[in-house]
């Protein structure tokens, strides 16, 4: 399905493959073997037709590879946005803005992480901030014991964000509800592809043959919103990419309004 990779290129790779990961000495010819072997076009077919749940950023990784591993290398803006590491557990972060002070709870996603949600949601939220990849809409949910029912890592976030938003805890606090739909840029390229615009039509329910970006990315929406019957308040989603930190820093400050306004709401001040 992806082309065959040439018996060169297997030797390197079952050489990489047979090296200690904590012993790794990396030099000039390991970082030539595993460069040369990214490139071989079986493997780029592979990466651009992946369903399974690798390392996002891989491609961009690959391209600095070298970067890297040179003496001397200091990292770049556009890498630290795209460093990555996985939330467990509790993780707090404090801080004052404009005479306000906040405080993020960040909290994963994963099956064993889900489990620890209740004991925060007891706490009084202000708000609730869910990020979703609306571009994992074909990509292989991992988890054995809901993949039968959501096949997709998109459709199970969308299944976990309706029994949240809809859930006694939300209806007790009536938090603001603020969803992200994040990787706009990969979705977008991804529905440009035929086979995967009809993965996308098949996963998500999709009827229309209007292939446009803004057409597919408010279909989501309106699925988002569609799902919550809990209540009337107002569920805000926000189509973004996540490393755009221009667009990002706008659609920060709205959500900052947005909270404080429910707040003082709560109040009874507004």
């Amino acid at each position: 399905e992806y082309g065959d990779i040439t018996e060169e290129n297997r030797k390197k790779a079952r050489f990489i493959l047979s090296l200690e990961e904590n012993n790794i000495e990396w030099n000039d010819e390991l970082i030539e073997k595993i460069n040369t072997l990214w490139k071989d076009p079986a493997v780029q077919s592979l990466w651009l037709n992946r369903k399974e749940s690798l390392l996002v950023q891989l491609d961009y990784l690959m391209d600095k590879f070298s970067d890297y591993l040179s003496s001397g290398y200091t990292l770049s803006h556009d890498d630290i946005l795209r460093a990555r590491q996985r939330s467990t557990g509790e993780n707090i972060s404090s801080f004052e803005d404009e005479n306000n002070m906040w405080n993020l709870v960040d909290l994963g996603g994963q099956m064993s992480e889900r489990n620890k949600w209740e004991a925060v949601f007891e706490q009084h939220v202000h708000a609730i901030i869910f990020f979703l990849a609306m571009d994992e809409f074909d990509t292989i949910n991992p988890e054995t014991k809901t993949s039968a029912e959501y096949p997709t890592k998109l459709l199970l976030a969308l299944s976990i964000l309706s029994d949240l938003l809809n859930g006694p805890i939300v209806a007790e606090h009536k938090p603001s509800r603020i969803v992200f739909l994040n990787k706009s840029d990969l979705f977008k390229e991804k529905i440009a592809d035929d086979k995967r615009f009809l993965d996308f039509k098949k996963y998500c329910g999709y009827e229309s043959e209007v292939r446009t970006f803004e057409a597919c990315s408010k279909f989501l929406e309106d699925k988002i919103q569609a799902s919550v019957t809990s209540d009337s308040l107002p569920t805000h989603t926000h189509v973004v990419c996540a490393l755009d930190t221009e667009t990002m820093k706008k659609v920060t400050s709205d959500i900052k309004m947005t909270i404080v306004t429910s707040s003082l709401q709560d109040m009874g001040i507004l």
